[in-house]
């Protein structure tokens, strides 16, 4: 992918980040479900500080049902598109007072043209500069509102702080797929959660990441409509057509309860499951894509290095953990322990461990319980043998606040992960960071980024006005998931960019081959 394409799209969300707005009028306003204040201060043209200073019992959460009043007459003012302003990139160290020198003007008149600036101003922000007819020609030469300028102005900004970004991350490997972008399509998506996005924090973060991606396509030209589900609520009301009217589908929720709903639909559809979700799936009558890889591929990236080691491999399943019909026939050395209610049998445990060699347990599950009880089954026993815990799982989700690190340290933990997720501190992930921070008052997690660059990824595969199918041997990136996908079956792709890891202190990991 050229620097230009994930540059432009950073643009564009600090351009949405940036916009300027102006009242209507009051109104009183049922919250729905899927809706977050970012989205409402959007669509009545008001600020989230000012949504929550009129409506104070949504400071700490929106709900769906909430009755909301809202005058809009405290909304922004919007700029006469005649007027004396140009419009400025913030480029990195600049600060108001710099920039207020520059064009010979007060910072209270800077503060006057941009009322939602903080004090202390991001690199690549988008803001209005008062000045004279004159300066407004000479410089709009140089801020054009062509989207190739746009382009060139952030290529040059973001430049002159991410000089080793690609010999870093080799991003000049992926393809460029929002230049040819059909500007005038119209794509409906459909978003499917398990449960109600105020249920679990990683769903509404997702939600977020998402909604950023759907402005974000908007302003490139194309007409998006998208709606969030939730699966208790749809099989609750047994009706289905909501979902199923729908094209254009991510689901959070696991195979079999998403195939459930899509296969009531008699249109061809396109689905990507957006997590690591449980099920396996060989075929389908209609497009499915793994953005996070599928079971299958991910058992097999494992596998397949640990068995290059010449180890004694045992897995432990729970109830819930599904091992590919094809992964039992193409392993058939390993050993299979099912935890019941988090606990396995010590003594067939014990029975299972080998002298001599390297024992490798690896975790097929999540659950809280079967994770504490595994771990402190195998550390007294790693005196006794040689023991190194793994995961199908990336860090991410092995990791909670129940779950300490660092007895993934002791037992050397390896586990799957797609390439670059796991560093941080690029400075594309540092300025899709600045803006989230600004739209939303809080950092993104791993859920806003995944929730941004899956749908964001989706919507402009679709928006290239040819069957899907034929973009998916195209590898892209964004702001940290890279997209590679393999066909593994009827209909069937799975994201293969995945490396295995081996943790080896608090902060790091390195790439196991």
């Amino acid at each position: 992918m050229s620097r230009i394409s994930l540059k432009y799209v950073l643009y564009i969300l600090i351009l949405l980040s940036s916009t300027q707005i102006f009242a209507q009028k009051i109104v009183h306003h049922t919250v729905k479900y899927g809706e977050t204040k970012y989205r409402l201060s959007k669509v009545y043209e008001i600020s989230i500080e000012e949504l929550e200073r009129q409506n104070p019992e949504i400071a700490k959460g929106l709900y769906a049902g909430q009755e909301l009043t809202i005058d809009t007459s405290y909304s922004v003012p919007k700029r006469d598109p005649e007027g004396n302003y140009i419009k400025y990139l913030v480029k990195k160290g600049e600060s108001k007072s710099l920039i207020a020198k520059r064009y010979n003007i007060s910072i209270a008149e800077l503060d006057k043209a941009n009322p939602d600036i903080q004090e202390e101003l991001f690199a690549f922000e988008y803001i209005f500069i008062p000045v004279s007819n004159e300066v407004k020609k000479a410089e709009m030469n140089n801020y054009s509102d062509t989207s190739t300028d746009h382009t060139a102005s952030v290529e040059k900004n973001l430049d002159n702080s991410s000089t080793t970004f690609d010999s870093e991350e080799g991003r000049n490997s992926y393809v460029n797929m929002v230049s040819s972008i059909k500007v005038n399509k119209e794509i409906a998506l459909a978003i499917l959660f398990p449960d109600t996005i105020t249920s679990n924090t990683s769903y509404g973060d997702f939600e977020k990441g998402a909604q950023m991606a759907i402005d974000s396509v908007k302003s490139l030209g194309l007409h998006v409509t998208a709606d969030y589900f939730n699966l208790k609520d749809v099989v609750k009301s047994g009706d289905y057509s909501s979902v199923v009217n729908y094209e254009n589908v991510i689901s959070l929720c696991n195979v079999k309860a998403t195939s459930s709903i899509i296969n009531k639909s008699s249109k061809k559809s396109n689905l990507v499951y957006g997590s690591a979700v449980n099920g396996v799936l060989e075929a389908s009558d209609y497009n499915v894509l793994f953005a996070l890889s599928s079971d299958f591929y991910r058992q097999n990236k494992l596998l397949g290095y640990l068995t290059s080691q010449n180890g004694n491999i045992i897995i432990i399943n729970d109830e819930e953990s599904t091992l590919n019909e094809h992964i039992l026939k193409m392993y058939p050395q390993i050993k299979i322990l099912t935890s019941d209610n988090g606990i396995v049998d010590e003594s067939e445990f014990s029975s299972s461990l080998a002298s001599g060699v390297k024992n490798f347990v690896i975790l097929n599950t999540t659950n809280v319980n079967s994770i504490i009880n595994t771990t402190n089954f195998l550390l007294p026993k790693s005196g006794s043998y040689s023991i190194q815990l793994a995961s199908f799982r990336p860090l991410s989700e092995m990791v909670s606040s129940k779950i300490s690190i660092k007895r993934y340290l002791v037992l050397k933990l390896i586990y799957t992960e797609f390439e670059g997720c796991n560093q941080k501190d690029t400075s594309y992930r540092q300025s899709f960071t600045n803006v989230y921070k600004k739209k939303y008052s809080a950092k993104p997690t791993d859920a806003s980024v995944f929730g941004f660059d899956i749908t964001f990824d989706f919507l402009v595969r679709l928006a290239q006005g040819e069957d899907i199918k034929s973009q998916l041997g195209k590898k892209t990136k964004y702001v940290s998931v890279p997209f590679e996908y393999t066909n593994v079956g009827d209909n069937v792709f799975t994201n293969s960019a995945l490396k295995v890891y081996e943790l080896i202190d608090y902060n790091n990991s390195k790439e196991l081959k």
